[in-house]
């Protein structure tokens, strides 16, 4: 018997968003360890909490824009991954920013960014 694919086996469907691995697996074990960080633990359930409510703030800002853009300006923790995929959910393009940018640089790249919403720590 041929090896099974890891994505259709979750999912139902070889070709999916990453937003839909995240509720597929929080469906599949939703109790089971997302992440960690700092003391603190989020499971794939509480994960895809984390990622509506983002992607809720993301609809609302975004109003009727055919092609939204967020802008992030993060430093590595569980807010940046929210961002990211709560971005994804709500049907919007990502831009993360880089964090050692300043001044005119960073002027320039959020400019290019497109972006219509900046999330920043």
């Amino acid at each position: 018997m041929a090896p099974q694919n890891p994505i259709v086996d979750l999912t139902g469907s070889a070709r999916t968003t990453i937003p839909d691995l995240l509720r597929a697996r929080a469906a599949a074990s939703g109790q089971n360890v997302f992440l960690r960080w700092e003391g603190r633990t989020w499971t794939y359930r509480d994960a895809c909490d984390e990622v509506a409510a983002v992607a809720s703030r993301v609809i609302g800002l975004a109003g009727s824009s055919p092609q939204p853009r967020v802008a992030s300006f993060m430093a590595n923790r569980p807010e940046a991954i929210w961002t990211w995929l709560g971005t994804l959910e709500a049907g919007a393009t990502h831009v993360a920013l880089n964090r050692n940018h300043r001044g005119a640089v960073l002027e320039d790249m959020l400019r290019r960014s497109g972006a219509q919403i900046l999330v920043t720590d």
